[in-house]
Order: structure tokens, then C-alpha cells, then sequence
């Protein structure tokens, strides 16, 4: 089967997921246009703090104090300062952040504190990133000490649902069941928004995250490029597609492989060894290997130690690999490359050989390369994960017309 160069994307972004959490809709305060030509419906999720300065607030309670520390320009709260909505039952404050014409952008900590005694599930404080006042990335702490990264969407009966990096989200559908708020065990999940739909086919899904064996088809409301994707049969873990097969719509069909490290961090491998063992001694963002580090791949008969950066899981730009045998390595078995790498691909650099000898190495032109470019490219519109490079290892099976 054809391994070609991937890189992961998600065609469905994400909507205000976090406030269906802590939100309580009872009503929102009208008032009139302003001088900035917002829009009569905006206008209507905006609530005034106790100056009288707009802030943004989709889910206001009649009876909400508002309280804003920082400046107010044009009628809108601006710049930086803390925010704290309180209702008799809960206050919700924003440390430190930074309001754009009422709304919050950029990074920002909410506390949650409460009159009694919080439920166990009820949320005690958010720390991530926002952008238009929605909650991009982050993490939920939770009354009972655990923690929830987001993103999250909601589906048709409000039931929570993981799903990276998704925005305008138009539609969600979950056939199975919702335990403790979160999607939960059995069913087909169905993604859409205005491009088309994703379709989780007999997934599993474990507090909104989909785990072990699944299938994923994808439906075009236009005609597919040649290099988009049209289905990944394969499992996941935490919602991320690490082994599998995805079909694109010409019909090719690409391996897809990550293993863990000793941490349970994400690296690419697309030949795994039952007696190997990865160490990455670097940073681990979203799962994945990421930074600067060292890698080391350990077999029972040799060790490839890549010096260098990470990316995703997957090796790029300029760095150092060796080959370390059990026994004396052949005369010609390669020992050692420095260079640089183009999605875990050897691109340019010195080789240098078991008897010592040292060679140049140039990846060659060929059509396959030019190939792997043009999907790495157009594949930003896929569901699925980074990954596949030419050879089952990066020393070993090194193409040697590429050496002079």
C-alpha cells in the first residue's frame, strides 16, 4: 500500500461549546442600536455592567450583576481588567482578561464559586484561549478535581461531544447514549456544517471522546478534490486517529501509524516492532511529541536516535539521526544521517556509512514526491492526523538512489 505524506485538518470548527457548560438562559436585556451599526440581534446579548458599559452576554440572567474594573470606549468595555457575572446561585469571574467592543479575546481564566456546596461535576475554573468571546482550546477543572480539555460541541439533546478545532458547526447527531452530560458508549456520530458532513460509523465514545475502533465517511456538498479525503477505517485514542487506512476520493489508499511513547505522548512510526520501545525526551502538546528533543527508537537488533525537532509527532526541518546495531553493522548498513527532514523524510544531507565512508544524499525528483507535496498541501481540508513518509525506517531503508 502507498504511503503518502498527510497532513491533519478538520474542516468543522468550533462554536460557543464551553457556556453550555455554566450557562443558564432565562432572558436578555433589550437595548438600542448603536453608534458602531452592531446589529439589532447582537445588540439584544449585550448587558450593561454597573456603569452602564456593554458587555457581551448571550445568556444574561435578569437578575445578573455585572462588574467590569476596566475602561469603557464608545459605550463597549475595552482593554484590559476583570469581569465578574454573579447570580444567587453562581459568579463567574474573568481574571486579567482582555475585552475587545464587550467581548473577550485571547487568553483568559474563569473562576466559578458558589453559595453551598458545587456538585461534583460542576465546574470550579477555565483556563484556555478565546476568540470572539468563544472558547477555543482549554481546560475545564471540574468540584471533583478532574480535568476536561476542550474543545467541546453539543448535540441534538445537549449532550457534550469532543471535537478538535471545529467552527460554524451547523449541525450534530448522536444515536447513542449521554451519561453524566457527555456522549457515551454505542452509536454514529454525524458532523455537518456548510461544506458537508462527517459520519462516525459504529464508534465508542467514552466521555465524549471517541476510543478504539472506528470508521469515519465524509460527504461533499461540491465534488471532492482528487486528494480529499473520503474515509478512515481505523482506531482512536482520545479522539485522535492514530492507526488506520484512509481512502481519498481518487481512490488511493494511505497507511496512517502512530505509537506512544513512554508517557503515552504521540509519535510517528509507520513500521512498529512488537519488542519496540519509544523514548522522547521533549515536550508532549495535544498528544503529540512536540519541540526540540531527543528520540530514540529501541529494537532488539538496532536504536535510531534523532536529535532535532518535532513536530506533531513527526520529524521536520534540520537534524541529526543514528543507527546503533546489537552487532557490527555492515559495511555498507548506514550508521548515521545529518540533514535536513521533510515530514520524518530524509530530504538532504551526509551519510555516512558502516565502514566509515561518508556520501551525499539528495532525495530524488520523482512523480511520487511531487505527489506527496501536492496532498500535504490540499489535505489541510481532512479530517484526519499528520503523518506517512516513504520508507519503513528512516536509516535503514533509505533510498540509495539518492546518494552520490
Amino acid at each position: 500500500m502507498k504511503k503518502i505524506v498527510l497532513k491533519r485538518m478538520y474542516p468543522f470548527l468550533f462554536i460557543g461549546a464551553l457556556f453550555i457548560l455554566f450557562s443558564c438562559v432565562e432572558g436578555t436585556k433589550i437595548i438600542k442600536k448603536d453608534k458602531l451599526n452592531t446589529t439589532n440581534e447582537d445588540l439584544k446579548k449585550y448587558s450593561k455592567d454597573q456603569n452602564g458599559c456593554l458587555v457581551w452576554n448571550p445568556d444574561a440572567n435578569p437578575n445578573e450583576k455585572i462588574e467590569w474594573s476596566g475602561a469603557c470606549q464608545s459605550g463597549y468595555a475595552n482593554g484590559k481588567g476583570t469581569l465578574k457575572l454573579s447570580t444567587a446561585k453562581r459568579a463567574e469571574t474573568y481574571q486579567d482578561i482582555t475585552l475587545v467592543h464587550g467581548k473577550v479575546e485571547g487568553f483568559g481564566i474563569i473562576d466559578f464559586s458558589y453559595p453551598e456546596k458545587p456538585c461534583e461535576t460542576c465546574v470550579l475554573q477555565f483556563a484556555g484561549t478565546f476568540k470572539n468571546a468563544i472558547p477555543l482550546d482549554g481546560t475545564l477543572t471540574l468540584a471533583n478535581g478532574e480535568k476536561i480539555d476542550l474543545p467541546l460541541i453539543k448535540d441534538q439533546n445537549g449532550c457534550l461531544i469532543w471535537f478538535k478545532n471545529p467552527q460554524s458547526v451547523t449541525k450534530v447527531s448522536w444515536s447513542g447514549g449521554c451519561k453524566d452530560g457527555f456522549a457515551n458508549g454505542k452509536g454514529t456520530l454525524k458532523i455537518s456544517n456548510s461544506k458537508g458532513a462527517e459520519t462516525y460509523k459504529g464508534v465508542t465514545l467514552k466521555k465524549g471522546k471517541i476510543e478504539g475502533y472506528g470508521i469515519v465517511e465524509v460527504a461533499y456538498l461540491e465534488k471532492p478534490c482528487k486528494t480529499c479525503i473520503m474515509q478512515f477505517k481505523g482506531m482512536f485514542r482520545n479522539a485522535v486517529p492514530i492507526n488506520g487506512v484512509l481512502t481519498l476520493a481518487n481512490g488511493n489508499k494511505l497507511d496512517l501509524s502512530f505509537v506512544e511513547d513512554q508517557n503515552g505522548c504521540l509519535v510517528w512510526n509507520p513500521n512498529p516492532k512488537p519488542d519496540e520501545k519509544i523514548i522522547w525526551s521533549g515536550a508532549c502538546e495535544n498528544g503529540y511529541a512536540n519541540g526540540e528533543g531527543t528520540l530514540k527508537y529501541i529494537s532488539n537488533t538496532v536504536t535510531e536516535t534523532f536529535e532535532g525537532t518535532l513536530n506533531n509527532g513527526i520529524i521536520n526541518g534540520y537534524g541529526t539521526m543514528k543507527a546503533t546495531y546489537t552487532e557490527k553493522p555492515c559495511e555498507t548498513c548506514i550508521t548515521s544521517f545529518t540533514g535536513t527532514f521533510k515530514n520524518h523524510t530524509p530530504t538532504k544531507g551526509m551519510v555516512t556509512l558502516g565502514n566509515g565512508e561518508k556520501r551525499h544524499f539528495n532525495r530524488p525528483t520523482q512523480a511520487d514526491s511531487q505527489l506527496e507535496d501536492e496532498i500535504y498541501a490540499t489535505i489541510t481540508d481532512a479530517i484526519v492526523t499528520q503523518a506517512l513518509h516513504n520508507h519503513t525506517n528512516i536509516m535503514i531503508d533509505m533510498m540509495w538512489d539518492g546518494m552520490n
